[in-house]
């Protein structure tokens, strides 16, 4: 029997993708998750498509870590034809056969299961939501537990499910779900929807699901999918992608030596530390910030309009006076600084006469239209800064990024 440096207080992972490459790449990348908590990881699969998953991946290099084993196992020969590139759908059925053929994994899967029930305290499967066929023999161990990854987005898995049951009435969803959504008729063959439905069947003994995504991002959806299925938790432990970000390695180096000044009206920088009383990460780093707290009125809160964001106008138009104050706390911090970096928001770059914007079809008020004059101060600016991450915003950052060659995005 095989060693895989099982002990019996261990907990191992087996993680089981279907063989596509936007499948197996998740789960390989979610097997770089579990190695940070010393999980032993098997990876399952073929020959063939485990080292299309280890040539494939970005980020990081599966080889160099020992806790991850990878099972190659044979299986029989299986048509391989080339797509079809008239055919009416745009599904690719001509991947279909390797579907199929997956079911041959059965086997030698549940012998790995049953090695790893009788060396490992407890044995976690992770599958694809189409492998259930391949995993379905560990009901027999008591020590391990399925749980199923959907490789779309909870957003997709709720439409699927929304749309198979006759899109009953959603309640207190606040309109959630958008309208005119197209139909998921013709999205996928005949041959592939029976492929679903046989894999759909075996799913009923499963812990839980699991998907590649945030609850900041997908909550409604999640909670929405939760509503369906009560008795099951629907896990977002996303993302899976090696994300470096740009504050860690490129925008800021030695965290520990920086000083990070906050410049603005006192009354605003209390509303800062006020709101952040709850969040332990900042309250930790509140002593590397200096808060330069500025002294102004508060705004106007007397207007009528309140359900306009031009109440908000006087705090805008008082901004023009932090200038001078700002201007000075930079000279003092440039006669004993190597090198100072201002971080503004793209609204606080200038105070000079507003230029006329165009229309922009009653989406602000025409107070804010004037006040983003702002714009044409940033042209000075080194590069621009978004709280986003390339996996989501990518496709818009590059687009950004080519209507400004000339600075970083």
């Amino acid at each position: 029997m095989a060693n895989h440096g099982n002990c019996q207080s261990q907990v191992v992972v087996v993680l089981v993708p279907l063989p596509m490459q936007g499948h197996l790449n998740q789960l390989l990348h979610l097997s770089r998750l579990l190695l940070a908590y010393k999980i032993p990881i098997h990876f399952v699969g073929t020959a063939i498509h485990n080292r299309q998953a280890k040539l494939r991946v970005h980020g990081w290099n599966p080889t160099s870590f020992s806790d991850i084993h990878f099972h190659d196992y044979s299986i029989p020969s299986f048509p391989s034809p080339l797509p079809n590139p008239n055919q009416k759908s745009k599904f690719p059925s001509h991947l279909q056969p390797s579907f199929e053929a997956t079911r041959h994994l059965r086997k030698p899967v549940g012998a790995l299961l049953r090695e790893l029930s009788s060396n490992a305290r407890r044995v976690v499967v992770i599958h694809d939501s189409l492998m259930a066929s391949v995993v379905q023999d560990f009901v027999s161990l008591a020590n391990a537990e399925s749980y199923i990854f959907h490789s779309i987005s909870a957003f997709a898995m709720f439409l699927y499910f929304w749309e198979s049951t006759g899109k009953p009435p959603l309640y207190s969803t606040n309109n959630i779900v958008p309208e005119h959504i197209p139909s998921l008729e013709g999205c996928f063959s005949a041959e592939f929807l029976d492929f679903i439905a046989s894999q759909h069947g075996l799913q009923k003994f499963k812990s839980g699901c699991l998907f590649n995504t945030s609850r900041v991002i997908e909550k409604p959806y999640l909670d929405l999918l939760d509503s369906i299925n009560k008795a099951k938790k629907n896990w977002a432990i996303g993302p899976f992608n090696p994300v470096n970000s740009i504050i860690d390695k490129k925008f800021v180096r030695n965290n520990n030596k920086n000083n990070v000044h906050y410049a603005g009206f006192a009354i605003h920088n209390s509303q800062v530390r006020t709101r952040s009383a709850n969040n332990n990460a900042l309250i930790s780093n509140f002593s590397k910030i200096q808060f330069h707290d500025f002294p102004l009125l508060p705004p106007n809160s007397n207007s009528n309009n309140i359900s306009s964001p031009a109440f908000h106008k006087p705090s805008f138009q008082a901004t023009v006076n932090l200038r001078q104050p700002v201007y000075a706390l930079l000279h003092q911090l440039s006669s004993k600084a190597k090198r100072i970096i201002i971080i503004h928001d793209s609204l606080a770059a200038d105070n000079s006469n507003p230029i006329q914007l165009p229309s922009l079809g009653g989406t602000v008020t025409s107070e804010a239209a004037e006040f983003a004059y702002q714009f044409q101060f940033k042209q000075s600016g080194a590069g621009e800064l978004y709280n986003s991450c390339r996996l989501i915003d990518g496709s818009f950052l590059d687009l950004l990024a080519k209507e400004q060659s000339n600075k970083k995005v």
